[in-house]
């Protein structure tokens, strides 16, 4: 009885261990989640339509910001809130912008915080 005991724990052990799931990037995956390879990718934006975290927004280079996003797809819209969101799955890093538009739609778009500091 023991031994099946000790079977069956060591099988849900092994079975609940955590992994970090594979993310969608333009750069090459890393082994850091936030930490794409972007020597490669010319700098824009990339990714979904920013409607969510499966259709966040990817930014490559330092003059393509969530802010100019903003500005191209909406003139005129006005930031109303911006928070931080870490994925407990991924633990992808979000900046979430709130927004008004000019005929007074209110929007909220996923933009993915990848490489920086953190990844040297």
């Amino acid at each position: 009885m023991r031994l099946f005991v000790a079977i069956l724990i060591a099988g849900l052990a092994c079975g609940c261990a955590a992994k970090v799931p594979d993310y969608p990037t333009v750069g090459k995956p890393t082994k850091k989640p936030n930490c794409p390879d972007y020597s490669d990718t010319l700098p824009g934006f990339y990714g979904g339509d920013g409607s969510s975290e499966d259709q966040a927004v990817e930014m490559v280079g330092l003059e393509y910001s969530s802010y100019r996003w903003i500005e191209e797809r909406y003139p005129g819209a006005e930031v109303t809130f911006q928070e931080l969101v870490i994925s407990p799955t991924t633990k992808r890093r979000f900046d979430v912008m709130t927004f008004r538009t000019t005929d007074g739609q209110v929007i909220k778009a996923w933009f993915w915080i990848s490489g920086g500091i953190g990844c040297r």
